[in-house]
C-alpha cells in the first residue's frame, strides 16, 4: 500500500502534525525522519521491518555499511539515521553537563554548611531553579549523631 492510498489523518506526518510527537510510535517517527519508501515498500512498512530486525539500541550502533546493507536503505536514508542519533547523543550529553554543573553548584553552595558538621545530622531543603542558581536553602532538622559523621542533604 502506497502512502497516498492511506486517509491523509492516519499519515505520520499528519498525525504528527496534528496530535503531536507523543502520539506517533517508534516506526512512524523513523518514517517522518525517512520520509520516502521504495517502490516495493512504503516508508511505513520500511520503518517496521527495519525496527523488527534492528531495535533502536542496535539501531543507533550501526555503522553506515551496516545500515545500507539493509534492503531499501542507501546512503541518504543511512545518513538520515546516522544524524538523528548523533542528535540524541548531543542532547544527551548536554542534558547530564547541565546536571553535573547543577550538581557542582550545590556542593559548593552547601560544602561550608556541612563541613563543621562531624557530629550531628541535618537535613536541609534546597531550592534550585531549572536553569541552575540555587534560589534557597533552609535546615528542617538538627540532631546529634555521636561517633558518626553523618551529612544528609
Amino acid at each position: 500500500m502506497r502512502i497516498k492510498d492511506i486517509p491523509k489523518e492516519n499519515r505520520p506526518r499528519e498525525r504528527l502534525k496534528q496530535d503531536g510527537v507523543d502520539a506517533l510510535s517508534n516506526s512512524e517517527l523513523l518514517a517522518v525522519i525517512l520520509q520516502k519508501g521504495t517502490q516495493k515498500e512504503n516508508v511505513i512498512d520500511m520503518s517496521n521491518r527495519l525496527l523488527a530486525n534492528h531495535p533502536i539500541d542496535k539501531l543507533s550502533d550501526c555503522s553506515l555499511t551496516e545500515l545500507k546493507a539493509i534492503p531499501g536503505i542507501g546512503d541518504a536514508k543511512a545518513m538520515q539515521i546516522k544524524a538523528l542519533f548523533k542528535l540524541n547523543y548531543l542532547r544527551f550529553c548536554l542534558i547530564n553537563v547541565s546536571q553535573n554543573i547543577i550538581w557542582d553548584k550545590l556542593i559548593m553552595y552547601m560544602h561550608p554548611k556541612l563541613c563543621n558538621l562531624i557530629f550531628y545530622k541535618k537535613s536541609y531543603l534546597i531550592i534550585i531553579s531549572w536553569i541552575g542558581p540555587i534560589i534557597s536553602s533552609s535546615p528542617l532538622s538538627f540532631s546529634s549523631n555521636v561517633g558518626f559523621g553523618s551529612h544528609e542533604f
